[in-house]
């Protein structure tokens, strides 16, 4: 029995050796490589730096693949975007090691962005003309929007919309024009300015038109066609 237990001892002490080598060489092993979890830390850093602190953000960093091996960085590790990559939704953060290993790693993120923008306030029908009543600020995440965006109601009120937009949808510069607000024999007022100098007449649209296009108008006292640019829904404007 003595026997049994001084041998079973032995056996312990030199499986207990072999574990001691065992992680020993392990942690050595691993002081050779980068330490991911310290690399995602300086992608979020680097683009935390980037945004507006202003704004409500949101970054995720994409976790890297554990068996990921890169030689460990001995200078401080260099943060750039790639060209064509965006500080908002999915976007690539490249990070640069020049140390006597030199390596390149891509890592992918993604930026959520919350404002308070204009929304639908319930369903708008295509061809509306949008009023206060429509619209509604919401928080959105402002990252996926496609086209401008609107942080003011007084810039949507008075446009069209070119599509259904459904309720609590963004409202953005791509499913709204700006209306005709002159139609073609409508009658207008042409003014013509020049320096001080204001003169007005009565004259007839020849075209219709959004405010800020030219149009030709003719002038219903000395019958001139000329081209004017418009203003409102009843004037146009003509530079002398």
């Amino acid at each position: 029995m003595l026997h049994l237990l001084l041998s079973n001892n032995k056996t312990f002490k030199v499986i207990f050796v072999l574990l001691l080598v065992f992680y020993a060489n392990q942690a050595l092993s691993n002081s050779q490589y980068q330490n991911l979890a310290t690399l995602e830390s300086h992608v979020y850093d680097f683009l935390n730096a980037q945004l507006d602190t202003h704004v409500p953000t949101k970054i995720t960093i994409s976790k890297l693949d554990k068996r990921l091996r890169l030689a460990a960085c001995q200078q401080t590790l260099e943060s750039f975007l790639p060209p064509g990559r965006r500080l908002s939704g999915r976007t690539t953060v490249g990070v640069k090691c020049n140390h006597d290993k030199p390596w390149t790693l891509y890592v992918n993120a993604t930026i959520q962005r919350f404002e308070s923008i204009v929304v639908a306030k319930r369903s708008i029908p295509r061809g509306s003309i949008v009023n206060e009543s429509d619209l509604i600020l919401a928080k959105q995440d402002t990252s996926r929007l496609n086209g401008a965006y609107f942080r003011e109601t007084a810039l949507v009120i008075g446009k069209k919309t070119k599509q259904t937009i459904r309720a609590s949808t963004p409202l953005t510069q791509r499913v709204l024009i700006e209306p005709q607000i002159i139609k073609r024999g409508d009658p207008v007022t042409i003014l013509a300015q020049s320096g001080l100098l204001e003169i007005r007449a009565p004259g007839s649209a020849l075209a219709s038109g959004k405010i800020g296009d030219i149009i030709l108008v003719k002038n219903t006292k000395s019958k001139k066609t000329i081209e004017a640019r418009i203003t409102n829904d009843n004037t146009v404007i003509v530079q002398m």
